[in-house]
């Protein structure tokens, strides 16, 4: 627990001083307290849902929105997402749209 401090014997100065390096002195503290929750966090996720932070704040209630193509030369269909590399042949017909 940290002491007390009396300013009543303080200068203005040296009050705001003090106050300046008790402000950084608890943001370093909430910073560290932070990392370790982080870390707590991450890993309950882990154990119990089998993903990351990142996975669990990324995700969304919306399924993406994906669009299908048919192969002229060969009536497929090609289903695609939005990443990745597009064939050329539906780049024309995906551009369009």
């Amino acid at each position: 627990m940290a002491t007390k401090t009396d300013i009543t014997s303080m200068t203005e100065a040296e009050i705001k001083e003090y106050l300046t390096q008790r402000k950084v002195q608890s943001l370093a503290l909430q910073r560290e307290k932070g990392v370790e929750a982080r870390k707590d966090v991450e890993a309950y996720c882990l154990k119990k849902h089998g993903m990351s932070l990142a996975m669990i704040f990324t995700a969304t209630r919306k399924a993406p929105q994906l669009q299908s193509y048919r192969n002229p030369k060969d009536g497929t269909t090609y289903i695609y997402s939005g990443r990745g590399k597009l064939p050329a042949w539906c780049k024309d017909e995906y551009l369009a749209n």
